[in-house]
């Protein structure tokens, strides 16, 4: 009786033991494509900063197309069923010509929006910043880091009048190094993963 037990407990840490590894196995597989994914984004983001922004513009745009026909399909089947068809064709059609402006005008898009979001990003850090300079719950180094903050949104907001494209430069540049730097570190992971 105790052998059988035995042999028992060595077949559950035997299959415990092949899990475990599959499950190294699986995380290192998956850490090292987000790595190596990351790596090239980054590289791609540095040394060729338009032609990235044209292929998401374009990649985008292509999803929104796709999007918008499928929403004029849902609304031709909601017409044909007798329930309401209006909002989905409009937000259908909205999706299309988006997505087509997306592929029609990749750079300008690219560029627009990356401007939409630095100043999102200038106001953004002003009101945070305000807030934790105000909020006396956050103590000295809280109101300095709001200090900090709201200096940072009047410089870019600075930039951003003088010469938004610096500031989409240094944005883009900012993305390239950060994904370089985030797939260094998740490939070092993934063989870690795999040595332990």
């Amino acid at each position: 009786m105790a052998r059988g037990t035995d042999n028992r407990r060595a077949e559950g840490w035997d299959a415990l033991g092949r899990a475990r590894d599959d499950l190294r196995a699986t995380v290192f597989w998956w850490l090292l494509v987000r790595g190596v994914l990351a790596l090239v984004f980054g590289l791609v983001m540095v040394f060729m900063p338009g032609a990235a922004a044209a292929a998401l513009s374009i990649v985008i745009g292509i999803w929104l197309v796709l999007d918008g026909v499928t929403g004029c399909a849902i609304a031709g089947q909601r017409k044909s069923t007798g329930r309401r068809w209006g909002m989905p064709l409009l937000g259908g059609v909205a999706a299309i010509l988006a997505g087509l402006a997306l592929v029609v005008f990749p750079y300008a898009v690219a560029v627009v929006g990356g401007v939409a979001v630095l100043w999102i990003l200038a106001i953004g850090l002003a009101v945070r910043g305000l807030l934790e300079i105000t909020d006396r719950r956050s103590g000295k180094w809280g109101s300095f880091l709001g200090l900090i903050n709201v200096v940072v949104a009047i410089v870019l907001a600075v930039v951003m009048f003088v010469n938004p494209l610096v500031a989409l430069g240094a944005l883009v540049l900012v993305v390239g190094i950060y994904g370089v730097v985030f797939g260094l570190i998740t490939i070092i992971s993934a063989f870690r993963v795999r040595r332990v």
